[in-house]
C-alpha cells in the first residue's frame, strides 16, 4: 500500500496546505458510504487515510453526489474527489491520479428471470433502472424498446429493483452485492457475469493545481 501511495501523490503536493477537503459518494459501498454517525467510510476513505498519514496532513471528508462534487471541485469549494471515474470529457476539467481500481457495471436481475436475460441485447422491452452518472447510460439511451429510469445513486437503483418498480438494475457489481446481502436478498437476485463498459476509479483534483502526479 505504501508503495502505491508514494506513486500517487508526492509530499511536495502538500507543502503549503495541511488540511484538505475531500468529497466522496455517500451510497457506494464498499468503496464509500456514510455510517450511522454520518461519517464517510469505505475502501476509498481507507486509501485516502494512507495518503494523509504518509504525507503528514489531514483530510476532511464530505459526502456528495458526484455531479455536486464535480461542481464543487471546479469552483474550489473542495480539494479533491475520491472515486471519480475518468473519461476524456472530464480530462478537460480535472487532473487525475493513476487508476487505483477498475469499476465495471453489471446486470442485476431477479433469479426467476435468469433463463430470459443473459446479455444487454436481452433487455429490450424491459424496464431498466440505473444511476444517471454511470458511463453505460449512453448505451441504453441508444437502445430501442427499452423503458429507462434513472436515479441519483446506486442505493436508489437497487431499491427500485427490490420494490419491483423495475425489471433490471444496471450497477456496480460490488455495491449491488453489498446491498443484496444487507437486505438478505442475495438468493432472490443474481448478478450476471457480463462486464459492461469498465471505468477507471481515480482521485480527481482541479485542472492545473498540481501536475506532479
Amino acid at each position: 500500500m505504501i508503495v502505491f501511495v508514494q506513486s500517487l501523490w508526492s509530499p511536495a503536493v502538500f507543502a503549503e496546505q495541511k488540511t484538505f477537503i475531500i468529497a466522496g459518494e455517500s451510497a457506494l459501498p464498499p468503496f464509500s458510504f456514510e455510517n450511522e454517525a454520518g461519517e464517510l467510510k469505505g475502501i476509498n476513505i481507507d486509501l485516502m487515510e494512507e495518503i494523509a498519514k504518509y504525507n503528514g496532513v489531514d483530510f476532511k471528508y464530505i459526502p456528495m453526489r458526484m455531479e455536486e462534487a464535480e461542481k464543487a471541485l471546479s469552483n474550489g469549494t473542495i480539494d479533491a474527489i475520491v472515486g471519480s471515474t475518468y473519461n476524456t470529457e472530464k480530462d478537460n476539467q480535472f487532473d487525475f491520479t493513476q487508476s487505483y481500481f477498475t469499476m465495471s457495471q453489471s446486470i442485476i436481475i431477479p433469479s426467476k428471470r435468469k433463463q430470459d436475460i443473459h446479455t444487454l441485447t436481452d433487455l429490450r422491452d424491459s424496464h431498466v433502472v440505473l444511476d444517471h452518472n454511470t458511463p453505460v447510460i449512453s448505451t441504453f439511451l441508444n437502445m430501442r424498446n427499452t423503458n429507462l429510469t434513472t436515479v441519483s445513486n446506486q442505493y436508489s437503483g437497487i431499491l427500485t429493483l427490490l420494490n419491483n418498480r423495475a425489471d433490471v438494475f444496471i450497477g456496480n457489481k460490488w455495491t449491488a452485492d453489498f446491498y443484496l446481502k444487507k437486505f438478505r436478498q442475495e438468493k432472490n437476485y443474481i448478478i450476471l457475469d457480463e462486464v459492461i463498459e469498465p471505468a477507471d476509479y481515480t482521485i480527481a483534483v482541479k485542472k492545473g493545481i498540481n501536475r506532479s502526479f
